[in-house]
């Protein structure tokens, strides 16, 4: 009976919501926007063809400025630039007069682009009225990018593991806390789940670098997050969730979901998995199969009308997508010549690459031949990328 009772409260003890647990974190500074932290960042920067017409310059502004038309934390601003004396301005208060604004003096630096390294002009740390602070660079190819200053770092400890953690302010409004709602205004929590000390960008399946959420999971267990509005610290607490089913119909469907209840890669061949209840919003969505040339794959980043949906407590939420798809050629004539795209559509609407993946190795574009009306071939040829 002893032994029972030792059993059983041990159990008990176990299966019992952990209480609320704070931690730390301190800010880390941040110089490029290259830094893995900032893969998943809200902001949008447009080079402009010369002065706007609403903008009002400073004076004596230079003829070989740069102006850049700002999107970032929910409103918009200008910009301009002149790299020759490596000065800045920023229309902060967004009146569209930089007259009144003062120059942020750029230092010298390197950026990695699309074609290697860059030289590049860094600038800040700038405040915003959000109360955001953050840097500017702006690389010799006349591309802008602001991100944060910094970000705030730490490390959490969850069923006996610690795992270093960091806190991104992605929509920039000076604050920590902004859940995952369905859009593009919330913060980024990044978890190291793997312990490798790297950060996977948030185009990885491993939900390290994902949408802030109201719940964090590890493994089937949930935990209730919380991060001070300031970023100085994190709490976590278990939970347990009411679910619900998501239901494809397409056997061998598989998605990858940002959630308020954390990331989730979906996969199996039914098509239909129990979630928590919540809000969820597709990053990607494909199918496989196996044939007798192997294993292949199709997945869709662009997931056409597969948008934000809810998976309510108790309920069934059908998601379509996928088979049967439709091919759509895109011709173009210039002077003699017609060349053409092509582009793969699934019954969404979401758009699917030209190829797919046999036993995980892509496989070549289509072939295309071209007849005239009485059957007479007159090209035959290959698509090709780019």
């Amino acid at each position: 009976m002893k032994k029972m009772f030792c059993a059983l409260w041990i159990l008990a003890l176990l299966s019992a919501p952990l209480a609320a647990e704070e931690f730390g974190l301190r800010f880390q500074e941040a110089k490029t926007p290259d830094h893995p932290a900032f893969s998943l960042l809200f902001s949008d920067c447009s080079l402009q063809r010369g002065c706007p017409e609403a903008l009002k310059p400073r004076e004596g502004a230079q003829r070989n400025s740069w102006f850049y038309r700002v999107k970032i934390a929910g409103r918009s601003f200008y910009a301009a630039a002149d790299p020759s004396v490596r000065r800045m301005y920023f229309d902060i208060d967004g009146d569209a007069d930089l007259s009144d604004e003062k120059a942020v003096q750029g230092e010298p630096s390197a950026c990695r682009g699309l074609l290697g390294i860059e030289r590049a002009l860094l600038f800040g740390p700038v405040a915003l009225e959000s109360g955001a602070r953050v840097m500017a660079m702006l690389t010799e190819s006349k591309r802008l990018e602001i991100f944060p200053a910094g970000f705030m770092t730490g490390d959490i400890t969850l069923e006996g593991r610690t795992f270093p953690v960091a806190l991104v302010d992605a929509n920039f409004d000076g604050r920590y806390d902004g859940v995952f709602s369905g859009g593009e205004t919330h913060d980024v929590l990044i978890v190291d789940f793997n312990g490798d000390g790297a950060i996977s960008e948030w185009r990885a399946m491993d939900g390290e670098t994902a949408p802030l959420g109201r719940f964090l999971h590890l493994g089937d267990r949930y935990y209730s997050v919380k991060p001070a509005g300031d970023g100085s610290s994190i709490s976590l607490e278990a939970a347990q969730l009411e679910t619900g089913t998501l239901e494809t119909g397409l056997e061998g469907a598989f998605m990858a979901l940002w959630s308020d209840c954390g990331f989730h890669y979906l996969g199996g061949t039914e098509g239909k998995w129990e979630l928590p209840a919540g809000l969820y919003r597709p990053r990607l969505v494909g199918f496989k199969g196996v044939d007798g040339a192997g294993r292949w794959s199709i997945t869709a980043e662009n997931t056409g009308r597969v948008g934000t949906f809810s998976v309510e407590a108790g309920g069934t939420q059908q998601v379509t997508f996928g088979a049967p798809l439709v091919i759509r050629l895109d011709p173009r004539r210039s002077g003699g010549s017609i060349s053409s795209g092509i582009a793969v559509f699934g019954q969404a609407g979401e758009k699917y690459p030209i190829y797919a993946h046999l036993d995980g190795n892509p496989r070549f574009p289509p072939a295309i031949e071209v007849f005239v009306e009485d059957g007479t071939r007159i090209a035959r040829g290959r698509f090709e990328f780019g």
